[in-house]
């Protein structure tokens, strides 16, 4: 996976808030393009607590894979906020579109959703960035490592 890259940055959001439709539009995305989400994610230093981030909404992964991006890579340890996944297992929800609607979105439509990256900082306010994905195939996998590069021009 090659292609041009628009990097954005939220790290000025509050821990568990959801990135929506809104922090999206008006910022010129264009179809095909891999957007990397920076979020500034830190793990929590007690291993009992809750990872708290900016994490993904619903309603803006859905619009970023009716676009469709290529690619969604973020910072973030996971796409959903584990306090609201707790929530949606704890009232009764089943199923993956309603429990994971933000990985719903992409993986039913076929688009990659590249979580975990490190040093995404670096590239914040890069204009020319272009991601290279070297994915380590697993057979019968639905998801699995990934050497992620970008490249500046």
């Amino acid at each position: 996976m090659i292609t041009d890259t628009r990097v954005l940055d939220f790290r000025h959001k509050e821990r568990d808030s959801a990135l929506r439709r809104a922090d999206f539009t008006g910022k010129a995305i264009e179809p095909g393009e891999i957007i990397i989400a920076v979020v500034g994610y830190r793990p929590p230093e007690d291993l009992e607590q809750y990872p708290s981030f900016p994490f993904l909404s619903g309603e803006a992964a859905e619009y970023l894979a009716a676009l469709p991006v290529k690619a969604f890579a973020t910072d973030m340890c996971c796409l959903v906020s584990p306090r609201n996944l707790e929530q949606r297992l704890q009232s009764g929800l089943k199923g993956s579109e309603k429990l994971l609607p933000e990985h719903y979105a992409f993986m039913s439509r076929g688009i990659p959703a590249i979580e975990g990256l490190v040093n995404v900082e670096r590239i914040v306010g890069e204009e020319n960035v272009v991601f290279v994905g070297f994915p380590l195939k697993l057979k019968g996998g639905t998801g699995g490592l990934m050497r992620a590069v970008a490249l500046l021009y």
